[in-house]
């Protein structure tokens, strides 16, 4: 019963976010010349881009150094239950760490 509760609060949240964000849209965005409107890009939209560019981009490099150097790595590995692949785990998790490493460096 808990579990079914915190689903259907999950898909409450998420339908509520949607609608939010789409409401906003429609409100801030500008119209074109053939009157559609225009999508406006947010701060967390940007930053959501940034970090999946970032991410591939050090999977990438990730990917070429594995390569290069004959690395064998596992294609999936399972931890607690959730199989992933490595490389695309250090990539994200690099890219995650990313601007908290330049913030400390720019101090």
């Amino acid at each position: 019963m808990a579990l079914a509760f915190a689903i259907i609060l999950i898909l409450l949240t998420g339908l509520s976010l949607h609608e939010r964000t789409r409401q906003k849209k429609v409100r801030l965005s500008a119209t074109a010349g053939d009157g559609q409107p225009q999508p406006v890009t947010s701060p967390f939209s940007q930053a959501v881009v940034e970090l999946v560019a970032t991410a591939g981009g050090v999977y990438l490099a990730l990917i070429a150094l594995v390569n290069f150097l004959k690395i064998a790595v596992p294609s999936t590995v399972t931890l607690w239950g959730v199989s992933f692949e490595p490389v695309a785990a250090i990539s994200l998790l690099i890219a995650l760490v990313q601007p908290y490493v330049l913030k400390h460096k720019g101090t």
